[in-house]
């Protein structure tokens, strides 16, 4: 029970970063920033044609042109069709992920009630087994008796109505569990045999739930159970590749604002010809919406890279489903085959708690014997 609690766990905690990755949060501050970034490589496009003069050993014209190579480079996103596919392939996974956190809720759920109707069944049948015993040493020691010479005692009573068809009930509750845990083993088995030796299992589900080999969500799952070399990453080439694309706009914002040291754009002014005072008011309004640009995209990059969730899916697959549980119900299995055998047995002896009965054989008149002795039979 604890190690299929870890697993539910395992399983919120994956759906947990796909939540964190907020995606139409993302697409949202990236279309507001496209549209500011637009305005000021119109205005920064003519600023600085040809400046000779540098300011704190930076040329404005370079570090302009820089700037404004790098802006353009940080796409609209939600004008993005690489983009609109991932977006719309981790919502269909995260729908996946909710309903299997859900079903494993479910099962997870009553874990209290399973463990104590599993330990009362379990208690009540080696009560009935024990009492069984007992009764059975009883009349071993009383020996025979004729008929009609017993009469029904209270044992006698609780066996015939309650005891022994209680004692049935259980015993069969006790063979369906098993049945139940056998099936479980053998397919949790079958599974993790699978994806241990190929690596597909998994893999030919999602194929199975419409996502393509192609697909970003089946490429992240390969890539977070059977690779993630460099923890550091996402498995995603687009995404690591638009990490390097903001930080490097974030670096050559942060030198065009250096040419107005504390806000003093005079030298500016001397150097472009531009209104260095509105475009650098621009460039600060743009630099804060690309800081903040800049920590959803890395809040992302960080939900969904190979040390955040590789670690969970590779322990919650490989040691918790294919090792701590299937050795779990393995365990479960045998428990319960030892149960089922040796009730069984006893079921089946349960004449033995009943005293043997004898009765009189009536004298047959053309063989008796010179002594008129009577015969009894068994």
């Amino acid at each position: 029970m604890r190690t299929f609690t870890s697993l539910v766990h395992s399983a919120e905690d994956v759906l947990y970063n796909i939540e964190k990755t907020e995606f139409d949060t993302l697409m949202t501050t990236a279309q507001e920033f496209s549209t500011n970034r637009d305005n000021l490589v119109t205005d920064l496009a003519g600023f600085c044609p040809a400046a000779a003069n540098n300011i704190n050993g930076l040329y404005p014209t370079d570090v302009t042109a820089d700037f404004i190579l790098n802006l353009n480079d940080v796409g609209d996103l939600s004008d993005d069709v690489t983009w609109s596919e991932i977006q719309n392939d981790f919502s269909d996974l995260e729908e996946l992920m909710k309903s299997l956190v859900s079903f494993l809720t479910i099962v997870n759920g009553p874990t209290r009630l399973w463990f104590i109707l599993s330990t009362s069944v379990t208690s009540v049948l080696a009560i009935l087994l024990i009492y069984m015993l007992v009764c059975a040493w009883k009349t071993g020691k009383e020996g025979y008796q004729f008929i009609g010479e017993g009469l029904p005692s209270c044992n006698s009573r609780f066996l015939h109505f309650l005891g022994t068809p209680l004692f049935a009930l259980l015993l069969a509750s006790i063979w369906f569990g098993t049945s139940f845990i056998f099936a479980s083993h053998a397919s949790n088995a079958d599974l993790c045999y699978d994806e241990i030796l190929t690596g597909e299992t998994v893999l030919r589900m999602l194929n199975e739930r419409g996502y393509a080999s192609t697909s970003e969500a089946y490429l992240f799952v390969d890539e977070y159970l059977h690779g993630c070399l460099d923890k550091n990453v996402t498995p995603s080439a687009v995404i690591n590749a638009f990490e390097t694309t903001i930080d490097d706009t974030y670096i050559s914002g942060s030198l065009f604002q250096d040419l107005a040291p504390n806000g003093d754009v005079s030298s500016l002014d001397v150097a472009c010809v531009g209104d260095a005072s509105a475009v650098m008011t621009k460039s600060d309004a743009l630099m804060v919406e690309l800081e903040t640009f800049k920590n959803y995209f890395e809040s992302l990059q960080k939900s969904l890279s190979c040390e955040t969730m590789a670690t969970i899916m590779q322990q919650a697959l490989y040691e918790k489903q294919c090792q701590s549980l299937s050795r779990g119900l393995l365990w479960l299995f045998i428990s319960g085959l030892v149960v089922s055998s040796f009730g069984t047995i006893m079921l089946s002896l349960r004449s033995a708690t009943q005293r043997p009965q004898i009765y009189i054989v009536a004298p047959n008149p053309a063989s008796r014997s010179s002594d008129d002795a009577s015969s009894y039979g068994l």
